[in-house]
């Protein structure tokens, strides 16, 4: 019996190691397991996944956010706004007061003055009025561990710990194009030009409106290696 357990459950358990290398990226590793959710044909199949899933390798619950930030300066600043969305099409966007004083600077660069953050909140407004104390926010990250933004760095630095230690993989859509702009960091709109993604730039700055032109950008850009890197949180002095 013993014997015939070891025959059983050797190939799975080889194949989980193999997939489970430090030398294949985290690109490989989903099309592979894609392609085993999609294509499973035997017990074997189903096992590899089982494993995969109780070693933390695999989770069909597990979602990409693509998220930006508008805040009322550099890390440490307030939030003034946060959009996120999700490879399922699940949608977070809010609006927030600075705890501190507005940064003329910074309401200048994405035009969230006090008046701007009163009426996009609107009348009657539900939700809380400082990012700091959105629990909701928590709830909505609870089932991501891709997170994918245009300068990540920035973006990271304003997520509260009990999101971003659930948080594996990251991807920047400014810092892995650097190649193709003499290694610069392009910005959004130069991002979006690049890859054809078409930009009102009326709305640039605008949290969701952002949020969904890195969507844009990563969407073109799976046709290439996706390199998923905490590199990215490297920071850097230059704007998104």
């Amino acid at each position: 019996m013993k014997n015939k357990i070891l025959e059983i459950i050797t190939p799975a358990i080889n194949r989980c190691i193999d997939l489970s290398s430090e030398s294949k990226t985290t690109e490989e590793k989903e099309k592979v397991i894609s392609s085993l959710v999609k294509n499973s044909q035997n017990a074997e199949d189903n096992l590899v996944l089982a494993i995969l899933s109780l070693i933390g390798e695999f989770s069909q619950n597990k979602r990409k956010v693509f998220l930006d930030i508008e805040s009322n300066g550099w890390q440490g600043s307030s939030v003034l706004s946060i959009a996120a969305m999700k490879d399922d099409g699940q949608v977070f966007s809010r609006f927030y007061y600075p705890v501190e004083e507005y940064n003329k600077d910074a309401t200048d660069f994405n035009g969230l003055t006090e008046e701007k953050v009163i009426k996009l909140r609107g009348d009657g407004c539900m939700y809380v009025s400082c990012f700091i104390n959105d629990k909701d926010f928590h709830k909505f990250m609870g089932d991501v561990d891709t997170l994918i933004c245009h300068n990540i760095a920035f973006d990271y630095s304003f997520l509260p710990n009990e999101i971003t230690e659930n948080i594996k993989n990251l991807f920047c859509t400014m810092k892995s194009n650097t190649k193709y702009f003499s290694g610069k960091f392009p910005n959004l709109k130069k991002t979006c030009e690049f890859y054809g993604v078409e930009v009102d730039t009326e709305q640039q700055h605008q949290a969701l409106y952002d949020a969904i032109l890195c969507k844009g950008v990563f969407e073109r850009m799976k046709e290439e290696d996706i390199n998923y890197t905490h590199d990215y949180l490297i920071p850097t002095k230059r704007k998104k």
